[in-house]
């Protein structure tokens, strides 16, 4: 891999003052469980889908105190 192309993959600067996600907990992805067929068992399998509230930064803007 190139040093532009590893550069081009880096995520972009973050405010000086940002919080985690508390939605994602900074991964950028949230868990979606869903209901699969395995060998006739029901269960649950779990979906990693893009995280709605950080847009998979993983971080949001500014200070935000947890209540």
């Amino acid at each position: 891999m190139s040093e532009e192309q590893f550069e081009s993959t880096l995520p972009g600067p973050r405010p000086k003052l940002s919080t985690v996600c508390p939605s994602c907990e900074g991964s950028g992805q949230i868990v979606e469980p869903a209901l699969a067929l395995l060998g006739d068992v029901g269960r649950t399998v779990h979906h990693l889908r893009p995280c709605p509230w950080c847009r998979e930064s993983g971080y949001l803007p500014g200070l935000r105190p947890l209540a």
